[in-house]
C-alpha cells in the first residue's frame, strides 16, 4: 500500500483523538470521590462479572420477550461486530506498510485460526449490515418515543460504508491474487463475503488497473473511516461505545434511586458550602462518567 500515507493517517487521527480524550479525562478528574464505589470484599470480581454480562454479552439487549427485540438484536450484532472487526482494522493499518501481513501466519487464510477468524469476520459484516438496516427501518417508521438526529444517520452511514468497503477490498484483492498466481477464481468458504464480491466483479471483466483502484478504495475507506469514527465519538451520544465498559464496572450496587446521606447539613449551611450540585466539581467522577455514557444527554 503506502507507508507514508498510512503514517500520516495514523499520526493525525490518533493525535487528535488523544488530545480529545485527554480533555475528557481532565473533566472526569474534576469530579469528587464517589461514595458508592468500592472494590473491597470481592466487589471487584462482582463488578467484572456484571461488566461481562451487561456490557459484553449485552444482557438488556438480548431479552427476546421485549417489544424492542429487533432493535436489541440489531444492537448486539453491531456491538459484537465492531469487536470482531476491530482486529481486522488493526490488520489493515499494518497492511499499509506490508500488504501481505497476516500476524506472522496466525491469520493466514489457510491457518486454522485465520480461517476461523475470516469466516467469523465475514459473517459479522453481514450481521452488522442487517443491524444497520433494522435501525434505518426503525428511523423511517419513527415511533413517537424516538428522537431522530442527523448524527445518528451519519454514524449508520459510516458503519455500513465500512462494511461494504471491507468486502470490496477483499473481493478485488482475491481477483488480483488470482491473476498474479495464474489460478482461476475459486470458492473460498472462510472468506465467502469477499468471494461473492469477487464473483460479481469478475463478471464485469475488469482490468488489473481497475481492480487495483477498487482494492485501494475499499482498503483506504475502511482504514480511514474507523479512525474518523473514533474521533467523532467523544463529541456524540455514541461516546458510550468507549465509556460503557468502565461505566458498567463502576455502577452502583445500592438500590436504584437511593440518595447519599448529607452529613453535617447545618454545618455546611453555616460554612456556605454547596449542598447539592451547582457546578461540575460538585459531581462525582462517576456522575460525570454517567453523562459521557448517556445516549440521550451525552
Amino acid at each position: 500500500m503506502d507507508p507514508v500515507a498510512m503514517t500520516l493517517l495514523l499520526v493525525l487521527t490518533l493525535s487528535a483523538f488523544a488530545w480529545t480524550a485527554a480533555r475528557r479525562l481532565r473533566q472526569l478528574g474534576a469530579g469528587s470521590a464517589h461514595a458508592n464505589f468500592t472494590l473491597a470484599g470481592g466487589a471487584w470480581f462482582e463488578r467484572l462479572v456484571d461488566t461481562i454480562d451487561y456490557a459484553v454479552l449485552q444482557r438488556k439487549m438480548r431479552n427476546l420477550n421485549s417489544r424492542y427485540v429487533a432493535a436489541g438484536l440489531a444492537h448486539i450484532a453491531i456491538f459484537w461486530g465492531f469487536g470482531v472487526l476491530g482486529l481486522n482494522s488493526v490488520l489493515l493499518w499494518i497492511r499499509g506498510y506490508d500488504p501481505y501481513f497476516d500476524f506472522w501466519g496466525l491469520l493466514a487464510a489457510d491457518a486454522p485460526v485465520g480461517a476461523l477468524y475470516a469466516v467469523t469476520k465475514d459473517l459479522f459484516i453481514f450481521l452488522v449490515l442487517a443491524g444497520v438496516a433494522v435501525f434505518v427501518y426503525l428511523r423511517m417508521k419513527h415511533t413517537q418515543r424516538m428522537t431522530l438526529s442527523t448524527e445518528a444517520n451519519v454514524i449508520l452511514g459510516i458503519i455500513a460504508t465500512m462494511m461494504v468497503a471491507d468486502l470490496l477490498y477483499n473481493g478485488a484483492w482475491m481477483l488480483l491474487e488470482a491473476g498474479r498466481t495464474g489460478r482461476a477464481l475459486h470458492f473460498v468458504p472462510q472468506e465467502f463475503g469477499g468471494w461473492l464480491v469477487a464473483v460479481a466483479l469478475d463478471a464485469a471483466s475488469p482490468s488489473t488497473t481497475a481492480l487495483t483502484v477498487l482494492a485501494h478504495v475499499g482498503f483506504w475507506t475502511h482504514a480511514s473511516l474507523v479512525l474518523i469514527f473514533l474521533n467523532i465519538l467523544p463529541f456524540s451520544k455514541h461516546f458510550h461505545i468507549i465509556t460503557v465498559l468502565p461505566n458498567v464496572y463502576a455502577r452502583d450496587h445500592v438500590p436504584p434511586g437511593r440518595l447519599p446521606n448529607v452529613v453535617d447539613l447545618e454545618g455546611k449551611v453555616e460554612r456556605e458550602e454547596p449542598i447539592g450540585i451547582a457546578k461540575v466539581t460538585d459531581l462525582s467522577w462517576k456522575h460525570i462518567l454517567d453523562l459521557y455514557t448517556c445516549t440521550e444527554c451525552g
